[in-house]
C-alpha cells in the first residue's frame, strides 16, 4: 500500500486522505441527523397526537361527569327556575362534549381507538336520548316512570359509559407508554450505532494517519541520509529512486548531484595527477638549465683569465656555445610543453568551477523544493485549524441543543481531537523539513567554498602558465645569446680587441639567465604544491 501511495503526489495524497475523513465525518453526521429526526418524530407523535388524544378523552370524561352532576341536581331541583338552570347546564355540557368529540374524531387513527370511539358515540347518543326522555317525563309529572327509567336504564348506561371512558383513557396512556418505550429503544439503538460508527471511524482515521505518515516520513528519512552522506563527502553509496512524489523527485535530484560531484572530482583528480607530473618534468628541465648556465659561467671565468690563450679557446668557446644553444632549444621545447600542460590544467579547473556552480544551483533547487513542502504544510495546518474551529462550533451548537445534541457533541470532540493530531503531525513534518533545509543550506555553503577554491586554483594555474611563457621567452633569449657567442667565437681572431667587452656582456647575460632559471624553479615548485593541494582535495571525497 505504501508503494501505491508513493506513486501519488503529496498534495493528492493528503487531499484523498482528508477527503475520505470528511466523507466519514459527513456520513456520521447524516446518520446522527437522521436518528435525531426519528426521535423528534416520535416525540412529536407523542406530543401532537397521543398527548392531545389523552387530554381530549380526559376532558370528555370531565364533561360526562359534569353532565351526571347536573342530572342529579336536576332530579333534586325544587322549582322551575332551578330546573331551567340545570337544563341549561346540561345543554352546555353536551355542546362541550360534542366539540371535544369532533376534535377527537380528527386525530383517532388506530383501529382499537376507532372501535372505542365508535362505542362511545353510540352509548353517548343513547345516554342523551334517555336524558331527554327523563326530562320529558319529569315535565309531564310522570314521576314513577321517570324514576323507573333512571334506575333501570339510565344508571346502568351511565356506568357502562363511564367504564368505556376509563378504558379509552387507559388505552391512550398505554399508547403513550408504548411510544415512550419505542423512543427509548430507538435512542439506545442510535447510541449503540453512533458508538460503533465512531469507533470504526477512529480506527480508519488512525490507520490512515499511520499509513500516510509512514509514506512521507520514511522517504524523507532516506533523503536526509543521502544528503548526510554527501555532506560527509561519501559518494560511494548507490540508491534507488522509488515512486513519483515530491520526495522521490528530491532523491532523484540528490542522486544526480552525487553523480555530478563524482564525475567532477574524478576529472579534478586526473588533472591534479597530470599537473604533478608536468611540474616534476618542469623542475627537472629547470635544474638542468641552471646547471648548464652555471657551467657556462665557469667557462666565461676561465675565458676572462685566459685572454692570452684566446686563439686556443675559440674552438672550445664555439663548442660550448653550440652545446648551450642545443640546451636552450631543449629547454624552450620543454617550456612550451609545460605551458601546454598548464593550459590544459586551466581548462580542467575552469570546467570544475562550472560543474561546482551547477551543483550549487541543484542544491539551491533542492532548498526551493523544501520551501514548497513548507508551503504545503502551512496549507495543511490551515485546514487543521479550520477543522478545529468547525468542530468547536459544532460542539457549541450541540451544547445548545441539550440532551438531543449529546451524540453530535461527541462527534465534534472527536473531530477536534483529529484536528489536534493533524496539527501535531504537521509540526513534526515541519521539523523534518527544517532539518532538510539546514542540510541543503550547509551543502550550498560547502559548494560555494569549493567554487571559491576552484577559482583560486584557476588563478594559480593561470599564473603558472604566464611564468612558463616567461621561461620560454628567456630560453629563446638564451638561444639568441648563444648564437651571438658562437658568432663572436668565430670572429674572435679578428676582433680580439672586443673580447673584454664581449666577456662582460656574456657575464651579464649569464647572470640574467641564472635569475630566470631560479624563477622557473620557483614556479615549478609552486606548481607542484598546487598539484598536491588538488590531490588532497580530491582524496577527501570517497568516490
Amino acid at each position: 500500500m505504501l508503494s501505491m501511495l508513493r506513486n501519488l503526489t503529496l498534495g493528492l495524497r493528503f487531499t484523498l486522505a482528508f477527503g475520505l475523513i470528511g466523507l466519514v465525518v459527513l456520513g456520521l453526521g447524516i446518520f446522527a441527523i437522521v436518528q435525531t429526526n426519528n426521535l423528534g418524530n416520535q416525540l412529536n407523535y407523542v406530543t401532537d397526537q397521543r398527548a392531545v388524544s389523552l387530554e381530549l378523552v380526559s376532558r370528555l370524561d370531565s364533561e360526562f361527569l359534569r353532565a351526571r352532576v347536573h342530572t342529579a341536581n336536576l332530579q333534586n331541583a325544587a322549582n322551575q327556575e332551578q330546573i331551567a338552570y340545570f337544563e341549561d347546564k346540561l345543554a352546555s355540557a353536551r355542546d362541550a362534549a360534542n366539540e371535544i368529540e369532533q376534535q377527537l374524531r380528527d386525530i383517532v387513527h388506530t383501529d382499537e381507538a376507532k372501535t372505542l370511539f365508535e362505542r362511545y358515540l353510540k352509548l353517548d347518543e343513547r345516554y342523551w336520548q334517555l336524558q331527554q326522555e327523563y326530562i320529558d317525563l319529569e315535565a309531564a309529572d310522570r314521576e314513577e316512570e321517570a324514576i323507573q327509567l333512571r334506575q333501570n336504564v339510565q344508571l346502568p348506561l351511565t356506568e357502562e359509559l363511564s367504564m368505556l371512558l376509563d378504558d379509552f383513557m387507559r388505552y391512550e396512556v398505554a399508547a403513550i407508554d408504548n411510544v415512550t418505550i419505542e423512543a427509548d429503544e430507538s435512542r439506545a439503538a442510535t447510541f449503540t450505532a453512533l458508538v460503533t460508527v465512531i469507533v470504526f471511524t477512529t480506527i480508519i482515521i488512525v490507520f490512515m494517519s499511520i499509513v500516510l505518515t509512514r509514506s512521507v516520513i520514511r522517504p524523507l528519512r532516506g533523503a536526509v541520509e543521502i544528503a548526510r552522506r554527501i555532506a560527509r563527502k561519501d559518494l560511494t553509496h548507490d540508491f534507488k529512486v522509488e515512486g513519483n512524489d515530491e520526495v522521490s523527485t528530491l532523491i532523484g535530484q540528490l542522486k544526480e548531484t552525487q553523480q555530478s560531484l563524482r564525475d567532477s572530482i574524478g576529472t579534478i583528480a586526473d588533472s591534479a595527477t597530470q599537473l604533478a607530473t608536468t611540474s616534476e618534468e618542469l623542475n627537472s628541465v629547470t635544474d638542468e638549465s641552471a646547471r648548464n648556465i652555471q657551467e657556462q659561467s665557469q667557462q666565461l671565468e676561465q675565458a676572462a683569465t685566459a685572454v692570452n690563450e684566446l686563439t686556443v679557446a675559440i674552438e672550445t668557446v664555439a663548442q660550448d656555445a653550440q652545446s648551450a644553444s642545443e640546451s636552450s632549444d631543449y629547454a624552450d621545447e620543454k617550456a612550451q610543453q609545460g605551458r601546454a600542460q598548464v593550459s590544459e590544467t586551466v581548462d580542467a579547473i575552469g570546467e570544475l568551477s562550472e560543474r561546482m556552480t551547477l551543483s550549487s544551483e541543484s542544491v539551491n533547487e533542492l532548498a526551493t523544493k523544501v520551501n514548497q513542502i513548507t508551503k504545503v504544510l502551512e496549507v495543511i495546518r490551515g485546514i487543521a485549524d479550520q477543522t478545529n474551529l468547525l468542530a468547536l462550533n459544532a460542539a457549541i451548537e450541540a451544547a445548545r441543543a441539550g440532551e438531543s445534541g449529546r451524540g453530535f457533541s461527541v462527534v465534534a470532540d472527536e473531530v477536534r481531537a483529529l484536528a489536534s493530531r493533524t496539527q501535531t503531525s504537521t509540526v513534526e513534518i515541519e521539523e523534518l523539513v527544517e532539518v532538510i533545509k539546514n542540510s541543503s543550506t550547509k551543502s550550498v555553503s560547502d559548494m560555494d567554498v569549493s567554487v571559491e577554491r576552484a577559482k583560486s586554483t584557476l588563478e594559480i594555474a593561470t599564473d603558472a602558465g604566464k611564468a612558463l611563457g616567461e621561461i620560454a621567452i628567456a630560453v629563446a633569449e638564451i638561444n639568441n645569446r648563444n648564437t651571438s657567442i658562437a658568432s663572436a667565437a668565430e670572429e674572435q681572431a679578428a676582433v680580439s680587441k672586443d673580447v673584454d667587452g664581449n666577456l662582460v656582456s656574456i657575464r651579464d647575460l649569464s647572470d640574467s639567465t641564472s635569475s630566470g632559471a631560479e624563477q622557473t624553479s620557483s614556479s615549478a615548485a609552486e606548481l607542484s604544491r598546487l598539484a598536491t593541494r588538488l590531490s588532497e582535495l580530491t582524496d577527501s571525497f570517497k568516490v
